[in-house]
């Protein structure tokens, strides 16, 4: 069984910001004995909770986002390929073709992008606690897609405002640039004599 890109792509990132490999053991043995409790992503930001033993931890990472440009870019690909438009809209994890692969690919943040904190005595940064969790997070984009797209500014009601706005172009260029209401509104036919023409 394959997997897509971009979980690896991200795990790989999450990775690189370790400092000891001894912080990637204990964050992987946290992953796999089920100590991390929550992770959940906004725009800049993820956070997830640790249970260390009898110990809970709390760890934040800072993400920088992608710009408007970027996203500018990105939304073009997206509106280019009906089979990864249709696929977000809908909240599935994308068919995998080599067009998404590098879409998503590309919001995979560089390293030195990622900033982590936890309220942990730990002096390493990130700590294992705080790499568990962007692990944990990796692992979740597999099946959710939208949790990187926000993580990185980009809600799904940006694709859905997004879409909408495309169907409206499409619609003016058939009407030759009018707006819609002038081909759908036209002045009514002139009343039959002797009717009366309500407004309301």
């Amino acid at each position: 069984m394959t997997y897509p890109a971009w979980p690896g792509l991200l795990r790989d990132a999450f990775n690189s910001t370790a400092l000891d490999d001894d912080v990637v053991k204990g964050a992987r043995r946290h992953k796999r004995r089920g100590m991390i409790r929550s992770v959940g992503s906004v725009p800049g930001a993820l956070s997830g909770v640790v249970q260390d033993g009898a110990e809970i931890w709390h760890v934040n990472w800072r993400i920088a986002p992608i710009d408007e440009a970027g996203w500018a870019e990105i939304e073009r690909e997206i509106h280019a390929d009906p089979v990864t438009m249709e696929a977000l809209l809908e909240s599935q994890a994308p068919a995998r073709t080599q067009d998404v692969e590098e879409i998503l690919s590309r919001l995979v943040p560089d390293p030195a992008d990622l900033e982590a904190t936890c309220d942990c005595a730990d002096w390493l940064v990130p700590c294992a606690h705080a790499l568990a969790v962007g692990l944990a997070f990796a692992e979740l984009t597999r099946d959710d897609v939208w949790a990187l797209l926000l993580l990185r500014g980009r809600g799904r009601d940006w694709l859905v405002v997004s879409e909408a706005a495309a169907r409206a172009r499409q619609l003016l260029d058939r009407l030759g640039g009018r707006p819609p209401s002038e081909e759908v509104f036209s002045d009514p036919p002139p009343a039959p004599s002797g009717a009366r023409v309500s407004l309301r």
